[in-house]
């Protein structure tokens, strides 16, 4: 959870610089409904479908937002003007890279 939230808050705060208040406070708050929601849902899932449901769950709700957040959130380019990077676009990674990749795909599983 702290890994997530750390690059999230640091993303976000880079990518809406005139809004950080409000987007931090969303961020909050969905953390703070996560935490007291989850065991809940949990154990309902748990005794609906054992732990195979929950896995497979999470599993489409995570592609879900993955695709979601290449959809919705904008285009970051850095404003560091270094002369390599200027001189070298090689280095993006494209998403049919990032899918095909084993250790992608073996986190996510």
């Amino acid at each position: 959870m702290s890994m997530v939230q750390t690059s999230t808050f640091s993303i976000l705060t880079q990518i809406y610089t005139e809004d950080v208040n409000f987007v931090t406070s969303w961020m909050e708050t969905a953390g703070g409904i996560g935490l007291a929601g989850g065991p809940l849902i949990g154990v309902v899932l748990y005794e609906l479908g054992g732990i195979t449901l929950i896995f497979l769950l999470l599993f489409t709700i995570s592609m879900l937002i993955a695709f979601s957040i290449k959809i919705y959130l904008p285009e970051y380019k850095s404003t560091t003007q270094d002369s390599e990077d200027e001189s070298d676009e090689s280095d993006e990674v494209t998403y049919k890279q990032l899918l095909s990749n084993k250790g992608v795909i073996f986190a996510n599983l």
